[in-house]
């Protein structure tokens, strides 16, 4: 498929798989860049190396050799027109809430100041 074909550039509505075949990691690495849709990609192929392809990409999640599961415990979401944050897994439980930080001095019974602490309750963290 060429670069230009408008599948590329437009995001469809459906289960479509456009293949681009590549010679290199450089190549293939142009060629994820020019398209707009992050949601997933796959990286096929014979490589000594198979998942350095896959962590250039910029996409929500990638497949080596198969096709990206939705494994419970894994996030998923989209980049670009594809989506912003995630769902599913802890990273997607997380996007739905607010981090806030509560930053306080500590004292001792008698007043005296024993350094700082600081608090992340969206995280449930607290001392």
């Amino acid at each position: 498929m060429p670069l230009q074909a408008r599948i590329l550039h437009e995001k469809p509505f459906g289960p479509v798989a456009p293949v681009l075949p590549y010679r290199d990691d450089a190549e293939s690495r142009r060629a994820s860049q020019q398209h707009c849709n992050a949601l997933s990609a796959c990286v096929y192929g014979e490589t000594a190396h198979p998942r350095e392809p896959a962590r250039r990409l910029d996409a929500g999640s990638v497949g080596v050799n198969r096709s990206p599961g939705a494994a419970p415990d894994a996030p998923l979401g989209g980049r670009g027109a594809s989506g912003y944050g995630y769902e599913g897994g802890a990273q997607g439980l997380l996007s739905f809430g607010a981090l806030k930080a509560v930053q306080h001095a500590v004292r001792s019974a008698g007043g005296t100041p024993e350094g700082e602490q600081a608090d992340l309750p969206g995280l449930g963290v607290s001392p």
